[in-house]
């Protein structure tokens, strides 16, 4: 039954969910995983280090059998795993997806506070495909932003690239820390997270010897960047690395 407090619930046909239900059953019945080999764009819940944690994951059906690289994109405070695959960017990060054939993975956002819940995700996802360690990317919009950042400073060889969207980013303040290479992006008009700091944050990296790159979005403010923003952020990680 969709849950009265997620309306992107309401939006999903439960006739075909149904069908990929019993689909799933059938095939765990038959002794193997339901995910192997197989498209998908779903909702699921996972022990994430002991915390139960709801997310969603878009695969897309042009990936093949090679290893993928992963995106993990976390939400901002009062949004939920479904903000940013339905509820902003119209769509960017299914498009990045499919163009240049990636995994997403939308985690709600209070299981991502801690490292280990970080790799329970990726060996949750690897026990379906096989997937690229050295190509994980992370983003984060908002308080997601400083979440990915202090996710990647935690793991910092486990993380290929970092980009944080209108948030606070948690980076090192020692010099020798490591760090993966990282774009902050804010929006000129963004009165919550304002791209001055950001652009500021980003010198006092540069300083430490960090790779940080920064960019302003004209016209564009808190949330509605995302698409923009998604786009560059993606297209840089993947140029980067």
């Amino acid at each position: 039954s969709p849950s009265p407090d997620s309306m992107s619930e309401w939006l999903a046909d439960p006739n075909a969910l149904a069908e990929q239900v019993a689909a799933e059953i059938e095939s765990l019945e038959q002794g193997r995983h339901p995910f192997t080999g197989r498209p998908m764009d779903r909702w699921m819940r996972a022990s994430l280090a002991g915390a139960d944690c709801p997310l969603r994951v878009y695969e897309p059906a042009s990936l093949g059998d090679n290893a993928a690289p992963v995106l993990i994109a976390i939400h901002g405070m009062g949004g939920d795993e479904n903000m940013l695959l339905d509820g902003a960017s119209n769509g960017a990060l299914r498009r990045l997806a499919d163009a240049h054939g990636f995994i997403v993975i939308t985690p709600e956002a209070t299981a991502m506070s801690y490292p280990a819940s970080f790799d329970a995700l990726l060996d949750l996802v690897a026990d379906w495909r096989n997937i690229d360690r050295e190509r994980v990317y992370l983003v984060g919009h908002s308080m997601g932003a400083t979440l990915a950042s202090a996710l990647a400073k935690s793991r910092p060889d486990a993380v290929a690239a970092v980009g944080m969207i209108a948030g606070a980013p948690a980076l090192p303040t020692n010099a020798s820390a490591k760090f993966p290479p990282a774009i902050l992006i804010g929006g000129e008009l963004d009165s919550m997270a304002r791209a001055s700091a950001l652009v500021d944050a980003a010198a006092n990296a540069k300083e430490k010897g960090l790779d940080v790159r920064v960019e302003t979005l004209a016209d564009q403010g808190h949330t509605l960047l995302l698409g923009d923003a998604f786009t560059l952020a993606v297209e840089w990680f993947f140029a980067h690395r």
